[in-house]
């Protein structure tokens, strides 16, 4: 899923999906404000792999990462 200052939300997506090892989540950050890398929701969950990008580059960087990890 793509993602851009919007952690509130991030999360609660997040904690309505089950933790189960059958199930990888992959969050691209578009370039987020203020950062704060240990407190990204999710970021300590082992079946999230999180991405952040350094330029706003919009939905369709996600679909890149897609394409790359598959």
């Amino acid at each position: 899923m793509s993602h851009k200052n919007a952690f509130k939300y991030l999360q609660r997506c997040l904690d309505s999906i089950p933790e189960r090892e059958d199930i990888q989540i992959i969050v691209v950050d578009d370039n987020s404000d203020n950062i704060i890398v240990d407190d990204f929701p999710g970021i300590n969950k082992k079946n999230i792999e999180i991405y952040f990008t350094r330029e706003n580059k919009g939905a369709g960087i996600f679909k890149k990462f897609r394409i790359i990890l598959s």
